[in-house]
C-alpha cells in the first residue's frame, strides 16, 4: 500500500487514506517549521582555561515540548544495558496516529560507576532529542567528550603545479 491511496466506497465518493507514517512525516515537518533554538544558560569547564555555555537537556526540551504537543508527537527515549564500556540509548517519536521513528546510539562511558553511566545517558538524551527534531545548538562541550583539536590555521591557496616530466 503507498502512502496514499485514493478509495471509491461509495456511489462516486473518495476518501483519501493516509499511513500512519506518513501522518507522522508530517507532523515531524510541520513540528520542525515551528521548533525554536534551545538557548545556552548552562556552564560547563574544559580544563581550567576554558568556560563555555552549552543548552543542557532541559533547554532542549523547552525548545520542544510546545510544538511536539500542537502536532500530536512524543518522544520516549530508552537507556540500553551496559556492557563494561559502552551505554546505549533508542529515542523514538511517536505519532498520535500509531508511526514511530526511531534511532539508537551508543557513546563510551567515561567512569565506570553510577555517576559516570548518568553523565553519558544524560549526554545522550540531550543530542539525540536535538538531533531528532532538528533543533540547533552550538556543539560546545563535544570537544571535551572527543578530545581532539582542530587546526585553526589559516591555509593559503597556492597554485598546483603540473607534474613535472622526467628529462
Amino acid at each position: 500500500m503507498t502512502a496514499t491511496e485514493i478509495l471509491a466506497p461509495f456511489q462516486g465518493e473518495t476518501i483519501e487514506y493516509i499511513t500512519p507514517e506518513a501522518r507522522l512525516y508530517a507532523a515531524i515537518a510541520k513540528m520542525q517549521a515551528s521548533v525554536g533554538v534551545a538557548i545556552k544558560d548552562t556552564e560547563g569547564q574544559i580544563g581550567q582555561n576554558r568556560n563555555y555555555k552549552y543548552a543542557d537537556l532541559a533547554a532542549v526540551w523547552e525548545a520542544a515540548r510546545e510544538p511536539l504537543s500542537e502536532n500530536d508527537l512524543a518522544v520516549v527515549q530508552l537507556p540500553g544495558m551496559y556492557d563494561g564500556h559502552n551505554l546505549s540509548l533508542t529515542t523514538i517519536i511517536v505519532h498520535k496516529d500509531g508511526g514511530s521513528l526511531s534511532g539508537t546510539m551508543s557513546v563510551p562511558v567515561s567512569k565506570a560507576d553510577a555517576q559516570g553511566c548518568g553523565s553519558a545517558l544524560t549526554y545522550m538524551r540531550r543530542y539525540a532529542l536535538a538531533a531528532a527534531l532538528g533543533i540547533t545548538q552550538e556543539d560546545d562541550d563535544g570537544n571535551a567528550a572527543s578530545d581532539t583539536k582542530r587546526d585553526t590555521t589559516p591555509r593559503q591557496n597556492t597554485p598546483a603545479r603540473a607534474p613535472q616530466r622526467p628529462t
